[in-house]
């Protein structure tokens, strides 16, 4: 505990020291972040239901300093089709934005969306053979979730993504989330 204390007296000397400017301690510019937590999936209309799953992806982005940040971001889904021996896996590109709530705490709440592409490929093994098939189009997400400032320029998040891939295919993605501002 008291390595913590001293830690954070620490960095909030050198955010108040004269030779350092002020905005050096404000995290914005260019960053990479990357999530990864659990997946379900349902095809809406078909009652295909989705044993829980995981999804994973990583973006590159930008935080500007009205709290808006822009981001390109690629992604995976992963899901098995309950009762039946079928895997259905799920990529993405997305283009998102997110506006971020900044308070005087270490806690950061956001709110996001996003817009982009998606295939979805299946594939089923019987006996020596594999059947396969795919589904590609556009795809849509919401985001929400909050981080928290562990380090200078270093945020970890909790975050839940509601993703739409070919209008049937809805995913509910609880994950968490590591940012890196350069």
């Amino acid at each position: 505990m008291k390595k913590r204390v001293l830690a954070l007296l620490m960095l909030a000397t050198t955010c108040v020291a004269t030779s350092v400017h002020a905005d050096d301690c404000v995290d914005y510019g260019m960053y990479v972040s990357g999530f990864a937590g659990g997946n379900m999936s349902h095809e809406h209309g078909h009652g295909i239901q989705f044993n829980p799953g995981i999804a994973g992806g990583a973006a590159l982005g930008y935080k500007f300093e009205n709290n808006i940040r822009v981001e390109g971001e690629v992604a995976v889904r992963r899901n098995k089709i309950r009762h039946i021996d079928i895997h259905a896996n799920t990529y993405s590109a997305m283009g998102n934005v997110y506006y971020d709530f900044e308070n005087d705490s270490d806690f950061t709440p956001y709110i996001g969306a996003g817009a982009g592409y998606a295939k979805t490929e299946a594939s089923m093994k019987i006996g020596h053979t594999n059947i396969s098939g795919s589904k590609n189009g556009f795809a849509y997400q919401g985001i929400g979730g909050v981080s928290y400032k562990i380090a200078d320029k270093t945020h970890l998040g909790l975050e839940y993504r509601y993703f739409i891939a070919h209008k049937q295919q809805h995913n509910h993605t609880v994950a968490l989330s590591l940012k890196r501002y350069f």
